[in-house]
């Protein structure tokens, strides 16, 4: 699974090759009360708080221009601070969007960031420089803007994204790249490429939630929990 950015590079070798990007778990990243979340993680009430779902010390995410954009806004009196998430558990992230009031995304090369998609089913607005496919991804959801990568511009679009009311509509955006969706466009292309049925489709339709799973030549859909080590997965 790769980013839509390389389709042209592919179509022109290889007709036959299938994009499928990475899917989001719809279960995982839902909207939610900002007032709730906020409480959770001991954030202030009323502050704007601008997420950066990275490691600042990982040059290629530039931390760096996202912190001088908002100090930026924060130099107009907007009480405004940029908060960076890392080396927490994945299914914490949610919260933290469900905290924030945009997401901002500064590096110099993505191909199909996962932290776009989170955001858009949570329905978070989000500033981004234009990298991998997050402009196809945000194109026509409101509150999301693309930025050039300089901190000026960056601060101008979180101005934007901070004055829009209400959440964004990018959760209908992302309902076509979801885990049953992704699984099952991975699944018919195996297929075509095998003439095997390797799961019967009603599987994939009926098990809301679940993940592909590798399992020796096969790929099945399952909501069984992870085997304990040592121990064989139930067949």
């Amino acid at each position: 699974m790769i980013g839509s950015s390389w389709q042209a590079l592919l179509q022109t070798r290889w007709w036959k090759a299938h994009i499928i990007p990475m899917g989001v778990d719809m279960d995982l990243f839902q909207p939610q009360s900002r007032e709730e979340a906020r409480a959770r993680l001991s954030l202030h009430p009323t502050r704007r708080y601008v997420l950066f779902v990275a490691n600042p010390s990982n040059k290629g995410k530039r931390f760096d221009i996202a912190k001088e954009a908002v100090d930026l806004l924060a130099l107009t009196g907007m009480d405004v601070e940029i908060l960076p998430v890392f080396k927490v558990p994945h299914d914490q992230i949610p919260l933290y969007m469900g905290a924030a009031d945009v997401l901002a995304l500064t590096s110099d090369h993505e191909a199909s960031p996962c932290v776009i998609k989170e955001a858009l089913a949570s329905n978070l607005p989000i500033v981004s420089v234009r990298v991998g496919d997050v402009e196809e991804r945000i194109a026509g959801v409101n509150g999301c803007f693309l930025c050039s990568q300089t901190p000026s511009d960056v601060a101008d679009k979180l101005q934007l994204a901070l004055a829009h009311s209400g959440p964004t509509n990018g959760r209908e955006a992302v309902k076509t790249i979801s885990l049953k969706e992704t699984a099952r466009r991975t699944i018919s292309v195996l297929e075509a490429a095998t003439g095997d049925a390797l799961i019967p489709a009603h599987c994939v339709a009926t098990n809301r939630g679940s993940r592909p799973t590798l399992c020796g030549c096969a790929i099945r859909v399952s909501t069984q929990p992870a085997p304990v080590p040592g121990r064989m997965r139930p067949q």
